[in-house]
């Protein structure tokens, strides 16, 4: 603690070099609380640059697998649940990118990914994977939903047009989905 490792300058008599001894005691505690909600800033900063995406604001591939792995170890020994997993890969965005202009691809990247995160339930965690790819997953009671289900649910959410600076932009998908334990036993095996 700062203060403790300033005591000495506690200085008890009134004159000019007491409010000396307090202004400097006063300015090294604000100097101190200063660097430490910049070294909270800093690692703020640093785990948002490293984990998330800084397009759409969603966690990214290196935080996805961090997350399913740690979905897989809450599930693994539950006979009667199952992790989903999806990645849905936006067909010919390239396209857009070389005739709108790539400004006109982020937005509709960030309109892609929002979504996502809206229109699924709250569970489900949605990242940014990959250029133009979206990962999804989820834990499902097996026997009362499907994988197919899923996939259905994540075309029907792209299927309206995306309005981006007064055009309308139909984006088409390719999906696929990976079951745990069926396909894989680690995240970037059902990846």
């Amino acid at each position: 603690d700062y203060k403790q490792a300033f005591s000495f300058l506690e200085y008890h008599k009134k004159d000019e070099i007491a409010d000396l001894v307090y202004t400097a005691r006063d300015l090294i505690h604000q100097n101190a609380s200063n660097i430490s909600a910049l070294r909270y800033q800093t690692e703020h900063t640093i785990h948002q640059l490293a984990y998330y995406d800084s397009l759409t604001g969603l966690p990214n591939r290196t935080m996805y697998v961090k997350e399913v792995e740690e979905k897989i170890e809450q599930i693994q020994d539950e006979q009667k649940k199952q992790l989903i997993l999806a990645v849905l890969d936006l067909d010919h965005f390239k396209d857009i990118n070389d005739t709108a202009g790539h400004s006109v691809g982020d937005v509709l990247l960030t309109l892609v990914g929002q979504r996502l995160r809206d229109r699924l339930p709250k569970e489900t965690l949605v990242s940014r994977s990959g250029e133009d790819e979206f990962a999804i997953s989820t834990i499902i009671e097996k026997d009362k939903q499907f994988a197919e289900d899923i996939g259905k649910d994540l075309f029907k959410i792209m299927e309206a047009p995306f309005s981006v600076m007064g055009e309308s932009y139909q984006v088409r998908a390719s999906l696929g989905i990976a079951c745990f334990p069926d396909d894989g036993i680690d995240a970037n095996k059902l990846l």
